[in-house]
């Protein structure tokens, strides 16, 4: 998926592909002294186009009929409803390209998914120009946005469709999504919470709610929301790892063992679950909850599940070549890690060189982790 494009390129393609007329804005030049719109046809004409549309072509067809030429020019309807018609038929018609993208992305051919992608989101751009209060043309155009990496445009899309319908969980759910994203943890709670309120059975949004407040250090708080979720779902390993987790930051090691346990027996290919069973064996400060070969066995799966390029699957491994006495590979390991790791990171990992450099392990202790990944 490609990130920021230029507007007017996008514009400019879905004029030539799709003979889309140019929809000028309020600062455009007005007609000549005397020269008129043409008429439009009647709204139930308009409105029978609307209910019959299902293809692009439709689509097409309709908005074509509410951008009438005007000697060269165009013009946005000045009718509200024939706006407001616009507006709608350019959304739907974007969320079709997205649909036919999604279709091209899972057949491997790129090119043309990368192409409907663009035709979509000019026209999100184009609807929400025709119709500002569109609100659910912003909130597409907001996920798109979201999607490519351009995180303060959603954030004002999304926070122009609470406004606009408060009622939509689905979009105080995706602006907590961004706000968790930027590390924005106490107003992604709010939102979360908000979401719960409209639809309480966004599940996600409960899990990522307790993720939210255990990133603050809420972990008693979090580890409520995870109970919660497991009673609406008890088969979702991610669940038991977070849930683990908690229970791990309280000293809680038995429920955190037997927590990972069970994420992995629900998803054997859960890399994270490895992680966290891997660094519980590794690094537990009680001794009869550590395994040194057990702990190596785990950490190199979470690398052979894909996580390889992930920093903190190889610190993992590196405290469990530590717990065995490896220290020379442990410092080899870790250092791989810092390489990669972000620079808000890395100031943790170094005091772990420390220790490994000095043939020590590393140990947890329970009031370090609170709140914290390790």
């Amino acid at each position: 998926m490609q990130g920021s494009r230029d507007s007017a390129a996008i514009y400019g393609l879905v004029l030539a592909l799709c003979g889309v007329g140019m929809i000028l804005s309020a600062s455009a030049a007005p007609p000549k002294s005397g020269q008129q719109q043409p008429a439009l046809p009647d709204r139930e004409t308009v409105g029978e186009m609307a209910k019959n549309a299902k293809t692009v072509g439709d689509y097409t067809e309709l908005v074509d009929t509410l951008t009438p030429p005007v000697s060269g020019s165009e013009l946005l309807p000045k009718d509200d409803y024939f706006r407001e018609m616009l507006g709608w038929a350019l959304n739907r018609r974007g969320e079709v390209y997205l649909k036919h993208a999604t279709l091209a992305q899972e057949e491997g051919n790129a090119a043309e998914s990368q192409r409907l992608d663009r035709l979509a989101i000019a026209d999100f751009e184009l609807a929400v120009r025709a119709d500002p209060a569109k609100w659910k043309a912003l909130h597409n155009r907001g996920t798109f946005y979201a999607v490519h990496g351009r995180l303060q445009e959603a954030l004002r899309d999304f926070d122009r469709v609470v406004s606009l319908n408060p009622d939509y969980a689905n979009a105080w759910f995706n602006r907590a999504e961004l706000r968790f994203d930027l590390g924005q943890y106490e107003p992604a709670i709010r939102d979360y919470s908000e979401a719960l309120l409209r639809d309480d059975t966004l599940h996600s949004a409960l899990q990522k709610r307790g993720l939210s407040k255990f990133k603050l250090g809420k972990v008693r708080s979090a580890l409520a929301d995870f109970e919660n979720g497991l009673e609406a779902d008890d088969s979702n390993a991610e669940l038991y790892v977070d849930r683990g987790e908690c229970h791990r930051a309280l000293g809680n090691w038995e429920r955190a063992a037997a927590d990972f346990r069970r994420a992995i027996e629900l998803q054997p290919d859960l890399s994270r679950a490895y992680q966290r069973v891997a660094w519980l064996m590794a690094t537990c400060p009680e001794p009869r909850f550590r395994d040194a070969e057990m702990a190596i066995r785990a950490a190199r799966q979470t690398l052979e599940l894909g996580g390889a390029d992930d920093y903190q699957s190889r610190d993992v491994l590196a405290a469990a070549l530590a717990n065995d006495g490896q220290y020379e590979l442990a410092v080899e390991e870790l250092q791989r890690a810092i390489g990669a790791a972000p620079r808000d990171a890395r100031p943790l990992l170094d005091q772990r060189l420390e220790l490994y450099q000095s043939n020590r392990p590393y140990r947890q202790r329970v009031e370090a982790v609170a709140g914290k990944k390790k």
